[in-house]
């Protein structure tokens, strides 16, 4: 009778409240798609490491133990050492490569039964990079376009840590953008942000010119420095109320484009 006990517990038969059994896993593979993955040195793989654990008579292995080791390559990180399969069978971690460029590999090995195990290869390419920006200055609100390689193609631009509108893409090499207006002038950061996050920032130093400063004049044309919007309501904002005969604020110009009427 112990040594029947002992035979269950190796195979990891495992009973609770009489209802569910957790049988063995015998065969571990793969899932299609998994293997052979590529990314930016430092960014997150675009698909899950994931296997397909069952049981000897080919059905899903629920609940299997799947171990996850790093075996090649250096500063990757799994999201995981050990997981469960689902009631699929599936098990999966994620992998950030780590930040050189090469060859990164993952063992994932069956907890219960020692020796069966898959691996998957991935590999770390060049991080994208900005090469140059066209034209070499601008101003707020004029369209640049940004050359380099590997643009990611959800790539977002954001440039004096302002977010770009993206009005087209030329493979990874080109992105075209229109510049975030009220840019200060002087020089500002161009970045290229995609949903694989790099370990370097995609950026590059570039002068702003500085646009005109905008003229005011109050009702009888003399220069003035502060625009004064009269009434209880300016169009999308509410403002408090005033004294009798309408409430008076106070602007001060940061920054200006053109007003239609």
């Amino acid at each position: 009778m112990k040594r029947r006990a002992v035979v269950l517990a190796a195979l990891g038969v495992v009973a609770c409240g009489g209802g569910n059994v957790v049988v063995a896993p015998a065969t571990i593979e793969a899932v299609s798609g998994a293997d052979r993955q590529s990314a930016p040195a430092g960014g997150m793989l675009p698909r899950p490491l994931a296997v397909t654990v069952r049981q000897a008579d080919g059905s899903a292995a629920a609940r299997a133990q799947v171990r996850w080791t790093l075996t090649g390559g250096s500063g990757a990180v799994l999201s995981d050492s050990v997981t469960l399969a689902d009631g699929e069978g599936q098990a999966q971690v994620t992998l950030r490569l780590g930040t050189q460029e090469g060859a990164y590999a993952v063992r994932a090995e069956l907890v219960q039964v020692a020796g069966k195990a898959v691996a998957f290869g991935a590999t770390a390419t060049a991080p994208p990079g900005i090469t140059a920006v066209v034209p070499s200055s601008f101003t707020g609100g004029d369209t640049i376009t940004l050359e380099g390689s590997g643009f990611a193609v959800d790539a977002a631009v954001a440039v004096g840590n302002k977010p770009a509108r993206v009005l087209a893409t030329a493979g990874d090499t080109a992105l075209t953008v229109t510049a975030p207006v009220c840019l200060p002038a002087g020089s500002v950061a161009v970045q290229a942000l995609g949903r694989v996050q790099t370990a370097r920032a995609l950026s590059a130093l570039v002068p702003v010119a500085q646009r005109a400063a905008p003229k005011l004049h109050d009702a009888h044309g003399v220069p003035a420095r502060a625009l004064a919007l009269r009434g209880a309501h300016v169009p999308g904002r509410r403002l408090p109320a005033g004294p009798p005969g309408g409430a008076c604020h106070n602007f001060t110009v940061r920054c200006a484009s053109s007003i239609a009427g």
